[in-house]
This record gives structure tokens, C-alpha cells and sequence, in this order.
């Protein structure tokens, strides 16, 4: 039987913290933010593929109240790569931010890591820019319209993802919502902190 005929992709939550934190620590670059924020907070959007029982991927972005989203994290079991594992993620991924009304996606790939690059140029194209740290690696950013990456996954013959049930879809917009007052109180408190940080730079 081929492999993604046992494929089945659902939205992660806290009971998956146990799989996604070793596929994290795979990711060649620091992690952004904390496990609980990943699985918890509705700023973030996290997919696990599972064939049986067996978690062997994931994916997750953070939505951007800009209208864009940004891949913080996906990643392949080793033994399941060039299967189409990380595709159908996308796609599925692509469907729920679709429904959100996000138009684009950005997602950076160490540039030593030949899986890592492979996997974006094949979703996103070419990358639009480098990103360059004393603290990191130098990185490749790519970004597309969701649509253009839609058709690189059609065109690959990556398969559609089921479509949402008006109750999921309605769960969604709920969620979106709430990252909405989730993002308005965490660029509040950035500021507070900034201005706490002036203050104390001055006395």
C-alpha cells in the first residue's frame, strides 16, 4: 500500500506535545516561542501528519494580523521524506489560511540544509531574500501568494485536502478572532516594555 494512503493530517494540539517537541529540535535554527504557545495560543497554527498511529511531521505558522503568515517550524521524519509528507502539510496549511482571508506565506530554510531548501523551493519558488545573523547561520527566505503555492502543490500532483465541515470552518474564524485580541495585547505589552527598557536606560 503506498504510504499517503495511510497519510491523515488533523490540527495539533496539547496531546501532541510529546511528538512535535523532538521534530522541533530538528528544525536547524532556535525555535520560535514555547511548545505551550505553539499547541495553545490562537496566534499560532500547528498540523501534525500521522500515518496509523505514528506522528512523522509537522507543520505551524504564525498569523501575522498584516494579512501574511509565517512558517515557524515544519519538519519530516527522516524515514518518511520524498514521500510527499511535507506537500500535503502545505496544502493543508494553505486550505485553513485560505478560509482565514491570509493571502501570503513566508518561511525560512538554514542554508546548509539541503532538505530544508529543497522543501521551500519546491512550495514557494525561488527564495526573496537572505537573512544573515551573528548569532545564526545565514538563512533563505521565501515568500508566495498562497495561490501561486497552491498551484506548485496541484502541479506536483499533491492531493486536495479534505474540505472543513461548517462547524470547523466556523471554529476557525473563532480562532482567528480571538489571535486578533491575542496579537492586539502582545504588541501592547511590547511596547509597555520598550518604554520600561528607555526608562531604564536613561536612569
Amino acid at each position: 500500500m503506498n504510504m499517503l494512503e495511510k497519510l491523515k493530517i488533523r490540527l495539533a494540539d496539547w496531546r501532541d506535545r510529546e511528538y512535535i517537541q523532538p521534530m522541533r529540535r530538528k528544525l536547524g535554527r532556535p525555535v520560535d516561542g514555547g511548545l505551550y504557545e505553539l499547541l495553545n495560543w490562537p496566534t499560532h497554527h500547528a498540523h501534525i501528519a500521522m500515518v496509523d498511529v505514528a506522528p512523522v511531521g509537522f507543520t505551524s505558522v504564525l498569523l501575522n494580523m498584516s494579512g501574511d503568515a509565517d512558517d515557524i517550524g515544519t519538519v519530516v521524519n527522516e524515514e518518511y521524506r520524498q514521500h510527499g509528507v511535507a506537500s500535503e502539510l502545505r496544502y493543508t496549511q494553505i486550505r485553513d489560511l485560505s478560509l482565514m482571508g491570509y493571502g501570503r506565506l513566508f518561511c525560512a530554510a538554514p542554508s546548509d540544509d539541503a532538505a530544508a531548501v529543497a522543501m521551500c523551493r519546491a512550495h514557494f519558488g525561488d527564495p526573496i531574500a537572505e537573512i544573515t545573523s551573528a548569532y545564526l547561520p545565514k538563512h533563505l527566505y521565501f515568500g508566495a501568494t498562497l495561490t501561486s503555492i497552491e498551484d506548485r502543490l496541484i502541479a506536483s500532483g499533491v492531493r486536495r485536502p479534505f474540505p472543513l465541515s461548517p462547524i470547523n470552518q466556523d471554529r476557525l474564524l473563532k480562532k482567528l478572532d480571538r489571535a486578533k485580541v491575542e496579537a492586539t495585547n502582545i504588541r501592547a505589552l511590547g511596547d509597555f516594555n520598550l518604554r520600561k527598557a528607555y526608562i531604564r536606560d536613561e536612569n
